[in-house]
């Protein structure tokens, strides 16, 4: 728990022994490294006026941290150095926003709201547009979110519309689907699509209102379900998140984390978290270790929680609340109207650049630990 002031964790990654997390505070914005009950390192930059840049995602690259923020991507040594970082302009100089990144065997790809994917490595990095013909014209897609298991899944929106388009590329970069599942026959409208997951045979999306749909490898809808309380606007408002490990499925979202059978996607059970005399935000759900790693802000400030996921009902930290929030968190089942498009995914060479590390300060903030840090 970072307790001074308002702090928000964004990602948390369990790497080489360690954990390394990015976030940002009203002022700051900052990556950390934790392990053994101790703050190995912290360090942060001012959140600067003009771009509001932040550190968003990390992913573990043989033997660095891949870190993202904005329009920014780097590359740290496990102490926190950076040894480069790249910046994505547009032939005109505008910024591309990152917004998700997942590493391959020796690189990293990223996605962004301009329709680019991009591939990266310390010493080379190339560029893949995404875009849709409509009356003779092409518009590029808004890309949310990318995932890596021996091919590629991709999740984003039409430019200008709110439609919800998945796709899955293999290790190549080439289509071999792509869908709109935003109307479902239940009435809804799916939009933003936050996070994807390929997994053996199928492949996970979960959008905004908060829900998850499955796939199989050929795009063919196999179950899905949304999140319900008694007060529908409060999940409306909050952005969902998704992990899997070998039997369930985690769909977090505002204080909610619903666990599923990720095969069925039958529900097993909900929780509300709560951190001290309030409640807590996930931002985002991580599996690993046999349990899952959630982090975000809350009231008392940035958390990171490990839950084993046998023991969930036994835990028991300092100012943590689990409640049982089956009776009151239900799943509706949805059925995606699927409609299959053809995007054209072609070369693309926008202006890379290698861009000066922003200057990282080293800080002690006040990091309370409860309960046995988990082995990474």
């Amino acid at each position: 728990m970072i307790e001074e002031g308002e702090n928000w964790i964004y990602d948390v990654i369990p790497y080489g022994g360690s954990l390394y997390f990015c976030g940002s505070s009203s002022s700051n914005t900052f990556i950390g490294c934790l392990a053994d009950d101790n703050l190995v390192w912290f360090k942060s930059t001012p959140i600067p006026r003009v771009d509001g840049f932040v550190f968003n995602r990390l992913c573990g690259l043989r033997d660095v941290i891949a870190v993202s923020g904005s329009f920014l991507l780097g590359f740290l040594d496990y102490s926190g150095v950076f040894r480069r970082c790249w910046a994505t302009f547009e032939l005109d100089g505008e910024y591309h926003v990152i917004n998700d990144i997942c590493c391959a065997e020796d690189f990293v790809v990223t996605c962004n709201e301009d329709g680019l994917i991009v591939k990266a490595s310390m010493d080379n990095i190339t560029g893949f547009a995404v875009t849709l013909e409509s009356s003779g014209e092409r518009n590029p897609l808004r890309l949310y979110s990318i995932y890596c298991s021996g091919g590629y899944v991709v999740a984003g929106s039409r430019l200008y519309y709110d439609n919800s388009i998945l796709m899955l590329l293999d290790e190549d970069f080439n289509v071999r689907w792509c869908i709109d599942f935003t109307e479902t026959k239940e009435g809804l409208w799916l939009t933003y699509p936050s996070a994807v997951r390929l997994s053996g045979d199928q492949v996970y999306v979960c959008a905004t209102p908060p829900s998850v749909s499955c796939f199989s490898l050929d795009g063919n809808f196999l179950w899905g379900c949304m999140l319900a309380n008694g007060d529908p606007r409060l999940l409306e408002e909050y952005t969902p998140s998704i992990a899997l490990d070998k039997k369930y499925l985690y769909l977090a979202c505002s204080k909610y984390l619903a666990i599923l059978d990720r095969y069925s996607g039958k529900y097993v059970r909900g929780l509300e978290v709560n951190i001290g005399d309030g409640s807590a935000e996930i931002l985002k759900v991580r599996a690993a270790n046999e349990g899952i790693f959630i982090c975000g802000g809350s009231n008392a400030g940035g958390f990171i929680i490990f839950l084993l996921r046998e023991y969930m009902d036994n835990m028991k930290l300092h100012g943590l609340k689990l409640r049982d929030a089956s009776s009151t968190l239900r799943l509706n089942e949805i059925h995606p109207n699927v409609r299959c498009i053809n995007p054209i995914l072609e070369n693309e060479w926008p202006e890379f650049s290698v861009e000066t590390p922003p200057e990282l300060r080293k800080e002690r903030p006040k990091i309370v630990f409860y309960g046995d840090f988990p082995k990474a």
